[in-house]
């Protein structure tokens, strides 16, 4: 019987922040220049990761299971010389997790539903700052938003005068949600070992269990209809 094949590394990229608000619904300043972004690094980290169907090469999830629990590490782009980081200077710098469709063209993120506890506030850990998200859920599924793919968005921000201000965001593969079971009698053409019959992954938000891991650079930002054309690929 034939190995199957590896599965593909979950990659993060780089891209625009779609969105507008943030999670409480308060509108968000214009993000930075492209070149007030670059220098900022951005790993992020599931505890567990996502399901992959070999067979379609796409990235899958379940509607009513709680994602993974996600770490996000920051790197802050060195100052000029004698001047400190902007955290070294009090700013709060926030992490925001969204959830969405892109349509191709479309600059703004659709069908956001992401419930949970969505913005968290950066704190240093060694030379990096870091935050955490747990128990985050779903809202919709591709079946009811056209057949389209998710993709999960990681933007971080800094408070100032006219409220937050995106400065670097990065962009989650597609993914494919649905919320059929995973039975047999629901999909009596799956074969044994297929990824569509695996059960609710318990524990996901608990320690142990391997991490997947990936990390993206704001050097240079592609607009986010870079990202609605992989979507529209997925």
């Amino acid at each position: 019987m034939a190995a199957a094949p590896p599965q593909p590394s979950f990659e993060w990229t780089v891209c625009n922040c779609p969105i507008r608000t943030d999670p409480s619904g308060a509108p968000l300043a214009a993000p930075v220049s492209a070149s007030g972004a670059a220098g900022y690094g951005i790993t992020v980290a599931l505890q567990t990761p996502l399901l992959y169907w070999n067979e379609r090469a796409r990235w899958m999830w379940h509607k009513k299971w709680c994602l993974p629990r996600i770490t996000v590490l920051v790197t802050e782009p060195p100052p000029p010389a004698g001047h400190p980081t902007l955290s070294a200077c009090g700013v709060s710098l926030v992490a925001i997790i969204s959830c969405g469709t892109l349509r191709p063209g479309a600059a703004e993120l659709g069908d956001q539903g992401l419930h949970g506890e969505c913005s968290q506030r950066l704190h240093m850990s060694g030379a990096e700052l870091e935050a955490t998200f747990s128990s985050l859920q779903l809202l919709h599924t591709s079946f009811n938003c056209g057949n389209r793919p998710f993709h999960l968005f990681v933007t971080i921000a800094a408070h100032g005068p006219q409220g937050l201000q995106p400065l670097t965001c990065v962009s989650s593969p597609p993914i494919h949600v649905d919320a059929r079971k995973r039975t047999k009698g629901e999909r009596p053409e799956a074969r044994a070992g297929d990824v569509r019959l695996i059960q609710r992954q318990r524990n996901s938000n608990q320690s142990g269990g391997g991490a997947s891991k990936s990390s993206a650079s704001a050097a240079a930002a592609p607009s986010a209809a870079a990202a609605a054309a992989a979507a529209a690929g997925g």
